[in-house]
């Protein structure tokens, strides 16, 4: 059984995935612990169940499987579901394995050992031994479900099949299955599928997607595993040399595949080349049984293997012949020639030049017609299998001393991310090979080469440093052609870098809070490029910036701002740009306007009476007619200044208990009723 055992290891995924015909499996529930599936077989209805772990296998091997049947109309269902045996379905007994099955078939061999094995529980709980104790016992059920999946009679002595005699063709039928419980009550591990089909017996539907691919001495077989698995367990594979008229098996034992992810899965078989073969791909049911052969294909395989290379390739000549020579050192039996090719690249693509193959005798072979801009040959060798053995080309030397004409037309702009795009006039000489373009940042500086091969096309790009001093980036090209012949420089092109760098930031020096307004003084910016400053001003309350103020270049040094309102903050900030619209900011400034127009209490006097304190002072409002009225502060032994009484604006004293000892402070705002106020008066002590 180990030599079994290592065979059929597989994922338990497997039986997931198992649809047999006439089968349509409803909403399950999602805590099901046993699979259920069916089909119309021989007048009869075949049932088969997997349970989805081990432990719930050992559960139905010791409490057996309740197997229920409920008939089914157009209306729904016609009664409950009945139980359809008389007690729970359970594995056979050792004497029943021996009376009622064939011992020496591999797969019901397994299946017993599987059913009678009896795993100890480790006496030491360490992870190893539980992992070692788990490994094992999920090895004997997988061992299980593929011996019962390729072998009827190991499901049914396992009591994993059923096969429902006692129903009516044409009619409906639903089953359920579950692990015996000893209650009547459908368990939470409860399957069920419903039997529609009980007229007609459909075979099982063949496996889909099988193709080859030719080889050298073998063939190998690729068929669809996403799909199939649907339907099969396992595969046949059979061969045919007569055109399929008779096959024969190519493996003994079926194909099983563990893997779950690829969508295609191989056999390759190995064959002599040029004989054809026809192949068929059988499935094996879960019931154990083998469904329609595919659709045949014939394949064969052939010779892969190139003839031996070439060796030494030449290319030798002037613009109007080149002959193109090699060596063939050894020369295989299934030679048949060799073709030249020509490219305008090292690399390819090649066109080749002989409409026909050479002979397998030539070693020479004229380029009559040769293309300046095609410089490159090769030479392939080529067997009597279409193989073809590839070598590196080789560049065609040829006798020339003309340079190319002189470039022209060179024009080119420098983006403000530093990007240069150049564009010249393409020469019209036929063995031009290319450009190369070279730059520096002074016109009489030395001149670098910033192409590493002849550029093939008119235009180039370049990139500059933007943070530079130099404002300006000079570019000459030359041509050369096939023999690296170089033309006479182009003429220089200028191209200006613009402008990115911001100029120098301007600085607001000092400011007075007038009683007209805010008076600010700046510097402006020292760079020689500025074209207009501009004065920005936002309070607490504005969210965006206000321009207040703007002049061109450097015309002004001083502002006054007149829109400004008492007991307000101010931010100012003033912005040079230059000609490019490059924007520097220089540091902002913060101020505050104060409470300037409205005037504090004056000559706050304090006396002392007995157990009272009388305040004392003179104030006059600047605005005849203003409504306003007094604070009075009052701290004690150098604590915080609190209110402790508002008065109205005629009352100029205010009298005060006191109980203690203390040292008294008093103060003294003012505050108009349009919620403007004065400064907290001087305070006066009072011990």
């Amino acid at each position: 059984m180990k030599s079994l055992i290592i065979y059929i290891v597989f994922t338990y995924a497997l039986m997931h995935n198992i649809v047999a015909q006439n089968t349509k499996i409803d909403s399950l529930p999602e805590k099901s612990e046993v699979k259920l599936i069916g089909r119309y077989h021989n007048n009869t209805i075949e049932l088969r169940w997997y349970p989805t772990s081990a432990v719930k296998w050992r559960l139905g091997n010791k409490y057996g499987y309740v197997i229920e049947r409920m008939e089914l109309s157009d209306e729904g269902a016609k009664n409950g579901f009945e139980k359809i045996t008389k007690n729970p379905l359970k594995p056979y007994t050792e004497a029943e394995w021996k009376s009622k099955t064939d011992m020496d078939n591999d797969f019901i061999r397994a299946a017993k050992e599987a059913v009678m094995s009896t795993p100890k529980m480790p006496k030491e709980n360490s992870f190893d031994n539980m992992m070692d104790y788990q490994n094992e016992e999920s090895g004997i059920f997988f061992t299980l479900i593929m011996a019962t999946n390729l072998n009827a009679k190991a499901a049914e002595a396992s009591g994993l099949k059923h096969i429902d005699r006692d129903i009516v063709n044409g009619k409906q039928y639903a089953y359920r299955a579950y692990i015996n419980s000893g209650k009547n009550e459908k368990q939470v591990d409860t399957t069920i599928i419903f039997i529609n089909n009980t007229t007609k017996e459909m075979p099982s539907p063949a496996p889909m997607g099988l193709r080859a691919e030719e080889e050298e001495g073998a063939i190998r077989l690729f068929w669809n595993y996403s799909n199939n698995r649907q339907n099969f367990v396992g595969y046949y594979i059979e061969r045919s040399t007569d055109g399929g008229k008779n096959y024969s098996p190519l493996n003994k034992r079926p194909l099983i595949f563990t893997v779950r992810g690829p969508e295609e899965v191989s056999y390759t078989d190995s064959v002599k080349n040029y004989i054809p073969y026809t192949y068929r791909l059988t499935g094996i049911t879960g019931f154990g049984d083998n469904s329609m052969p595919s659709a045949p294909i014939v394949a064969m395989g052939i010779d892969k293997t190139p003839p031996s290379p070439v060796l030494n390739t030449r290319a030798k000549g002037d613009r109007s012949k080149i002959l193109i020579s090699w060596d063939l050192p050894v020369k295989s039996r299934d030679l048949a020639g060799f073709q030249v090719g020509r490219s305008s690249s090292t690399e390819g693509p090649f066109k080749y030049l002989n409409t026909k193959i050479l002979s397998a005798d030539t070693r020479i072979f004229p380029d009559n017609k040769p293309i300046p801009k095609e410089p490159y040959y090769i030479v392939h060798a080529v067997d009597t299998a279409g193989n073809i053995s590839y070598t590196f080309s080789v560049m065609a030397s040829v006798y020339d001393t003309i340079a190319p004409q002189k470039p022209f037309a060179l024009k080119g702009e420098i983006d403000s991310a530093g990007i240069v795009k150049i564009q010249w006039q393409l020469g019209e000489e036929n063995d031009l090979n290319g450009y190369h373009v070279y730059t520096a940042n002074g016109k009489d500086n030395v001149y670098r080469q910033i192409t590493g091969y002849p550029w093939k096309d008119s235009s180039f790009t370049d990139t500059v440093n933007m943070r530079s001093l130099t404002k300006e980036v000079y570019y000459k090209i030359t041509a050369v052609d096939y023999n690296n012949n170089p033309s006479p420089y182009s003429e220089i092109l200028v191209l200006k870098r613009p402008d990115i760098i911001p100029p120098a930031p301007p600085l607001i020096t000092k400011y007075n809070v007038q009683q007209k307004g805010i008076l600010l003084v700046w510097i402006n910016s020292t760079s020689d490029d500025i074209a207009k400053h501009e004065l920005y001003r936002n309070n607490e309350e504005q969210t965006e910036r206000k321009l207040i103020f703007s002049y061109d270049g450097d015309k002004y040094e001083t502002f006054t701002d007149t829109t400004i309102k008492d007991n307000e903050n101010y931010t100012y900030s003033l912005m040079a740009y230059d000609k490019d619209g490059n924007v520097s900011t220089g540091k902002t400034i913060s101020i505050s306007t104060g409470a300037s127009s409205k005037s504090s209490v004056e000559n706050l006097k304090a006396e002392k009476k007995e157990n009272k304190i009388l305040l004392s002072w003179e104030y006059t409002s600047k605005t005849p007619g203003d409504k306003y009225h007094f604070i009075i502060f009052k701290t004690t032994d150098g604590k915080e200044m609190k209110a402790i009484k508002t008065i109205a604006g005629k009352n100029k004293t205010f009298e005060d208990n006191i109980n203690s000892s203390s040292k008294l402070q008093y103060a003294i705002k003012v505050v108009y009723d349009d919620g403007t106020e004065s400064d907290l008066s001087n305070s006066i002590l009072v011990n």
